[in-house]
């Protein structure tokens, strides 16, 4: 039996008309319709796209496997990615063009493994679904969209209307107002089961209305002081108690919002009531504390629906507390004579505010609450201690033992659980611990700097302790820090001062004892959490002392013998803690230390040029990297930074060439130069002709200014011939695009100064020279086959000679020597053509 008859089921009928050549065209087109073709309609179509006699009938049966009923069917079926079906399309084409596969089989396997961009080209060619039918009249006017608005609109105008009469009749303003609260929330109740939306909208519009009714009888009764306020208190617990039936009975978050701001309001008027001032903003803040609880039973009655809405709103109003609460701190300390309890409000606003980061923190997991909570804790203490109007002894001890308290609290959270709430409070505790500590000892730095250096050290301590707890290399860090910061205080100390010690040496033995620290955890294989800190302080405190090692004789003369013993030191240490370390990088700071030695020993001799013992050392610096790499390949490291030490260090003295002037300026770039170049052909790098080219123009030219020589044709040709010579390495390293603008760069320079001095001093010497210089490079380009070498010097002689045809310097000479130039170029011309015929006739015979 046949196996797509077998297979088919309902389809074999349909299956078997692609055997008759007179219905296969007809149901071929009525498969590629199909949305989702079976297993066995889909073979059948490949075997008759393989081997249907009829060439015709093959074209209709790869069209039909081409539909997008079929592509999508064998997309299931071979469940490959995109960039495998692109890696396997492209196999199948490559074996098509090496005749591997027929056209037939090719198109088959195109189909089978369909390209996603063509499929999602011909979803965008799919018609669009017809456009629904459009709503009537009735039904739009009948709509949720046109009910909402008739709702809450007509809610609003009769709030307005409310507003409005009870302003413009006084008398029954207050009656009127009650009736109509009472008869809107009974309407409200009586449309609760029958029309809910409705029923929300009168809700909405009654509860509205009892806040005007409470505001027209405070008014009627003429309350003041405290009277009122008692008053709006008793009022703002009514409205709240109402808003919060209303939340239960309408799941509603514009009542949940509501409420919140009512208990808001009812806490701020009982702050009001107490005879002290900023109390109010304590007693508003607290049901906002007290929300994260409700937050927490509307999220487990109605979800997310009313609990985040609420729970965001609450976030909002403590900014807007806290922010309030900073105002007034900010005008109360201004004020000379503060009365003492007014500190308290600001303290106890910021207390409830870590009290609500912190609950805030256990109602919804958020990395930004331990921080807030733990930024809006630490100023506390400072506050309170302010009622005691305290000296700042007190204040450093209080900032002290709340520093100490509040890093030990960091590292008891840190020893908990990862996943547990409290550990969540480490690093922020432990941050905040930090400013107070610093503040502690940065209030005595100025009186009394030994105190400051014991805080400093007091904290060194602390934290030091919990590194050695647990390994970690921000608290590491700080611990480092704050040990510097106890020895920056310590100088600052009368008899530490009176021994006048310069300071690269002050900031040179704190360096020293950070590196040799760190190499001695180094050499132990200690973990990176200790080492990297000590590395990176120890480096950033010797660059401190470089900087002093280099001021401090520009102010003291008798400093230039210590700065360069300095820098001695320095280079002699940090070669043997780069060797030590393995760190070749390190060596770069000693090889520039060395450098910078030699300068100032220079200074203190009284030697005016410093150029030349810097260029010998720079070149002994190459050389003994080039030495280096011949004794052994193991110190490839070494060998490279002692060779870039000598060119890029001597290179940066090179270019100061101008300021030392004589022959050094000549001498320095050039031996620099020189190591550049040898360099180059070391490594067979054409890009390392750019500075030596520079460096050997550099010399060139100051070879000229010491010679007195003014004249700017002079620079130019050395600058020029250099622009050739990189031309050349360039084209030979194949670089067309770098030669060709460096050969035009060079070329301009070249003509363009001697064609202005032409112009300048009006004498034929320089039109000469102009005129020689275009023939000789015009000569290089025929030969080298350049357009840019043609056009140039061709255009600068074109140039030259109409300048030359209307200048007063023209005469027998110059027409001498333009005929005799174009004849030759003539004779030139005619004797090629000889040739060229001379050399067809002969291939012709």
């Amino acid at each position: 039996m046949d196996t797509t008859e077998a297979t088919a089921g309902p389809e074999t009928p349909s299956l078997e008309g692609l055997n008759n050549a007179e219905t296969a065209f007809d149901l071929l087109q009525s498969l590629a319709e199909e949305e989702s073709p079976d297993e066995a309609t889909t073979n059948a179509v490949e075997r008759l796209a393989l081997d249907a006699d009829d060439e015709a009938l093959r074209a209709a049966a790869l069209q039909t496997l081409a539909a997008p009923g079929f592509q999508i069917k064998r997309r299931k079926k071979h469940p490959l990615s995109s960039s495998q079906r692109e890696l396997l399309l492209g196999h199948i084409s490559q074996w098509q063009r090496d005749s591997l596969l027929s056209d037939a089989q090719t198109a088959v396997l195109q189909a089978r493994y369909p390209n996603p961009r063509l499929l999602r080209r011909q979803a965008s060619k799919q018609p669009a679904k017809a456009a629904e039918k459009p709503a009537s009249l009735s039904e739009i006017l009948l709509g949720e969209t046109a009910v909402k608005i008739a709702l809450y609109m007509g809610a609003f105008f009769v709030l307005s209307a409310a507003f409005i009469f009870a302003a413009a009749v006084e008398s029954l303003r207050l009656p009127i107002l009650l009736v109509m609260t009472t008869l809107v929330l009974g309407v409200s109740l009586g449309l609760k089961r029958r029309l809910p939306q409705a029923s929300f909208a009168f809700a909405v519009l009654g509860t509205l209305l009892v806040p005007l009714d409470a505001a027209v009888l405070a008014d009627l009764l003429s309350l003041k002081g405290n009277f009122s306020d008692a008053y709006w208190m008793f009022a703002a617990l009514g409205m709240t108690a109402l808003w919060a039936a209303a939340l239960w009975l309408f799941r509603s978050r514009f009542f949940s919002i509501l409420a919140l701001f009512a208990a808001n309001a009812a806490g701020f008027y009982f702050g009001r009531l107490l005879p002290f001032t900023g109390f109010d903003l304590v007693f508003a803040a607290l049901p906002t504390l007290a929300a994260l609880q409700a937050a927490r039973i509307l999220r487990n009655w109605q979800g997310d629906k009313l609990f985040r809405p609420f729970f965001i709103m609450a976030q909002v109003q403590e900014i807007a507390w806290l922010s309030a609460g900073l105002l007034i701190w900010l005008g109360t300390s201004m004020q000379h004579h503060t009365p003492a309890a007014q500190w308290v409000a600001p303290g106890l606003l910021f207390l409830l505010g870590a009290a609500f980061y912190a609950s805030s923190h256990a109602v919804q997991r958020f990395f930004a609450f331990p921080w807030a909570a733990a930024f809006v804790l630490w100023p506390v203490p400072l506050f309170l201690l302010q009622t005691f109007s305290p000296s700042d002894m007190l204040r450093s001890l209080l900032l002290l033992a709340w520093g100490t308290l509040l890093a030990i609290a960091g590292e008891v959270a840190f020893n908990f659980k990862a996943k547990n709430y409290w550990r969540n409070f480490s690093w922020p505790l432990l941050s905040v611990s930090l400013p107070a500590l610093w503040g502690a000892a940065l209030l005595q730095a100025d009186q009394r700097p030994g105190l400051a250096s014991l805080i400093f050290g007091w904290a060194a301590i602390v934290y030091a302790l919990f590194s050695w707890l647990k390994a970690r290399w921000p608290v590491w860090t700080v611990t480092l820090l704050s040990a510097l910061g106890a020895y920056t205080m310590l100088l600052l100390t009368d008899w530490v001062d009176a021994l006048n010690i310069p300071q690269m040496w002050v900031w040179f033995l704190p360096a020293i004892f950070l590196l040799s620290v760190e190499l001695g955890l180094r050499l132990r294989r200690i973990s990176k959490q200790w080492r990297l800190p000590l590395l990176v302080l120890g480096v950033l405190t010797l660059l401190f002392a470089v900087i002093w090692a280099m001021g401090d004789p520009i102010f003291e003369d008798h400093y230039v013998w210590q700065a360069s013993l300095f820098f001695v030191i320095w280079a002699s240490y940090g070669l043997g803690y780069a060797a030590l370390s393995r760190r070749p990088w390190i060596a770069y700071l000693a090889t520039g230390s060395l450098m910078l030695s030699v300068v100032f020993a220079a200074l203190a001799l009284d030697l005016s040029n410093y150029l030349l013992p810097t260029t010998f050392l720079a070149v002994v610096y190459v050389v003994a990297g080039w030495g280096l790499s011949f004794i052994t390949p193991k110190l490839a490291n070494w060998t490279t930074v002692f060779r870039w030490s000598g060119l890029l260090y001597g290179t940066l003295w090179a270019l100061t060439a101008p300021l030392q002037g004589g022959v050094s300026s000549v001498i320095a770039p050039a031996l620099i130069a020189g190591c550049w170049t040898a360099e180059a052909l070391r490594r067979k790098n054409v890009w390392l002709g750019f500075p030596t080219n520079g460096l050997y123009l550099l010399a060139y030219f100051m070879a000229l200014i010491t010679l007195n020589i003014d004249q700017p044709q002079f620079y130019s040709i050395g600058a020029a011939m250099l622009g050739f010579l990189m031309h050349y390495l360039l084209r030979k390293a194949e670089q067309p695009v770098a030669a060709l603008l460096t050969g035009i760069v060079a070329q301009l320079i070249l003509f363009s100064t001697t064609y202005i001095q032409t112009l300048l001093n009006e004498q034929f010497i320089y039109f000469l020279a102009l005129f020689l210089q275009a023939v000789i490079v015009l000569a290089y380009g025929v030969v080298a086959r350049l357009k840019s070498f043609i056009i140039i010097p061709i255009l600068f002689a074109v140039l030259s000679v109409v300048t030359l045809a209307f200048s007063l310097f023209s005469g027998i000479p110059a027409m001498l020597l333009v005929g005799c130039v174009g004849t030759l170029l003539l004779t030139a011309g005619v004797a090629a053509l000889a040739l060229r015929e001379r050399k067809q006739v002969t291939n012709d015979e």
